[in-house]
């Protein structure tokens, strides 16, 4: 088997300070490239599925339509950044189940620079996650108060403000590597060598500041707080309308009640906030782990532990973008209806 671990770092020009950080690891390196392998696989295979279900999700939406609707707007946007992350992470699985066997293939450089990238289009999914729950939650708790509030043109220019913003904010993370193709005189090939910047000990405490802390902990406790009060008020909805159901009362949807499809709805976006916080408590755990013992990141003693539970925990990041298809299909009767169509199902 490959030695993965020297596979990454002989293609990196690392700054001093990072060199002299590395340590012996608890794991053999034949331990770790096999659990690193088998793990390639398993996320690969999750990340083409969560492409055909997302592929689905984009289908169904642009049949059914999304202009006139906020919350469709946003599940829409979702699908689209949650695609491009998947696609982006078959690069990343591909290059690990297979770069490093291939003779010649500069294995360090290219999943670094997949795996990077698509740590952008999965935050901007994370934060248009948060927009939703939060979208929902004002109009669920305080429907008078919120009723106009969230219309298409202002979720539209909500989510192109995440784009930019998101984009910006990865700039110089992106900036902080180059890359150059070197001449190896000894083989008389030429191969990629990825060069960090000098100022790359503050790009990396700049990106984990705000990539690995601030985002995930906010986006957290805001989505958090939205379910808990989405819970709490569906149940309220739930009570009133079985109340009058046993008395035989009418509902007229008076205002500031939620129709069956309005509360349809906000299930929908209450159980997608939860599947992304099962998803991101664990990271945010991790992160905060690696705080309180600094030897638990990259280039320290349990690097190879950090790095092995990290990609673990991508692949259940993989599977909560994947199965917002089938949340869509349960709560949204158009969505389901145009599905059974798209499989020719009656």
């Amino acid at each position: 088997m490959s030695d993965w671990s020297t596979t990454i770092t002989k293609n990196i020009s690392f700054p001093l300070e990072v060199q002299q950080s590395v340590k012996t690891p608890p794991l053999t390196t034949d331990q770790f490239n096999l659990a690193i392998e088998i793990m390639g696989f398993i996320n690969l295979f999750l990340s083409l599925f969560g492409l055909c279900t997302n592929s689905v999700n984009l289908i169904v939406f642009s049949t059914i339509g999304i202009s006139d609707n906020a919350t469709s707007m946003s599940f829409f946007a979702l699908t689209t950044t949650d695609f491009i992350f998947l696609l982006l992470s078959i690069w990343h699985k591909l290059t690990i189940v297979l770069g490093y066997r291939l003779e010649n293939f500069d294995y360090f450089v290219v999943t670094n620079l997949s795996l990077s990238y698509s740590m952008a289009p999965y935050t901007i999914s994370t934060l248009i996650t948060t927009y939703l729950a939060i979208q929902k939650c004002c109009c669920v708790a305080l429907p008078l108060h919120f009723k106009t509030t969230f219309t298409p043109f202002r979720t539209m220019v909500v989510i192109a403000t995440i784009v930019i913003v998101t984009v910006a904010s990865y700039g110089p993370w992106f900036s902080g590597m180059t890359v150059s193709r070197e001449q190896n005189s000894l083989t008389n090939s030429t191969h990629l060598l990825a060069h960090l910047s000098d100022d790359w000990a503050a790009l990396i405490q700049y990106s984990h500041g705000l990539f690995l802390i601030a985002f995930p902990t906010v986006t957290q406790a805001v989505v958090t707080l939205c379910v808990i009060v989405l819970v709490i008020k569906l149940k309220d909805y739930s009570k009133f309308r079985q109340k009058i159901a046993t008395n035989n009362q009418s509902n007229s949807n008076k205002d500031g009640e939620l129709s069956g499809k309005d509360l349809k709805v906000a299930k929908s976006v209450t159980l997608v906030a939860a599947m992304f916080i099962i998803s991101n408590l664990p990271f945010v755990m991790m992160t905060y782990t690696s705080l309180i013992d600094p030897e638990y990141s990259d280039y320290k003693q349990l690097s190879y532990v950090y790095t092995l539970l990290g990609i673990i925990l991508i692949g259940l990041q993989i599977i909560c973008t994947s199965l917002n298809t089938f949340v869509y299909i349960g709560y949204n009767t158009a969505f389901r209806i145009q599905t059974k169509k798209l499989f020719y199902l009656k």
